[in-house]
């Protein structure tokens, strides 16, 4: 068999050797089991196991279905945001650093400097018009009962996100375009994979919430190698996007 077929064969051999015995020894429950005697919430470990699902879902959407969505940083920070702050404000403050970094963004772009000098400014910058609007936010009482501490570091690590998937110093018009089309799509992205995971919304006396999916996760925490397995078998799908066939439907029709 030729070595380029056979490595991956023996590297997926090796993956699934792995997680059967992580699955048959209960490894994985019993880590669970430990974290949270020891302090850890379970929904603190609902956040770690739920990563294979939001990159199961991101499979299905980019191959399945056609919609590009660039980057997995940026829908995982806004999952794990919303599940710790709500949806609601884990949204205002991505606005905020999203709005803060661009204008850093373009404030910096005029200077002659390293990319590492400008990214340290745009951080700076950035991080400071956060600060002062969660502050004015704060005193409008818009952050009741929950934890500024969280809100302050999912803001930093928001920054750096946007930062980073965002390289590029010269924002034109194109380019902003572009960029508002890419994060509509991965928001609607993120609060899809987000009520899916069971997340909760909540809007005055109105709340909705699937929580079948968590609660099997939860139960069997060892379904995360089923995520990965689908994961990886959408990987090799080949075929026509949902998308696609939506686009050229009169063609295919015509066809057969």
């Amino acid at each position: 068999m030729n070595s380029t077929k056979l490595k991956p064969l023996i590297l997926g051999s090796l993956l699934f050797l792995i997680c059967a015995t992580i699955s048959f020894f209960g490894l994985l429950q019993s880590s669970i089991s430990t974290l949270t005697h020891n302090g850890i919430t379970p929904d603190i470990v609902y956040l770690a196991i739920i990563l294979p699902f939001i990159g199961f879902f991101l499979a299905i959407f980019r191959i399945l279905i056609g919609v590009n969505i660039p980057n997995i940083l940026v829908p995982i920070t806004i999952i794990t945001a919303s599940f710790l702050l709500g949806p609601i404000i884990s949204l205002l403050i991505f606005a905020i650093c999203l709005l803060f970094t661009y204008l850093s963004k373009y404030l910096v772009s005029e200077f002659h400097l390293h990319v590492g000098v400008k990214n340290s400014l745009i951080i700076t910058l950035a991080s400071i018009g956060l600060l002062l609007s969660l502050a004015w936010l704060q005193t409008l009482s818009v952050f009741q009962q929950i934890n500024l501490n969280l809100i302050i570091i999912y803001g930093i690590l928001t920054i750096s996100v946007i930062n980073e998937k965002f390289l590029t110093f010269k924002i034109s018009k194109s380019s902003l375009v572009g960029d508002i089309k890419s994060l509509f799509k991965t928001i609607i992205f993120s609060l899809i994979t987000f009520l899916i995971l069971g997340g909760k919304f909540t809007w005055a006396s109105y709340s909705f919430q699937i929580d079948w999916l968590q609660k099997t996760i939860m139960t069997y925490p060892e379904s995360i190698f089923l995520a990965l397995l689908l994961t990886f078998l959408i990987g090799q799908y080949t075929g026509l996007r949902l998308s696609e066939v939506f686009r050229f439907r009169k063609l295919i029709f015509k066809n057969n």
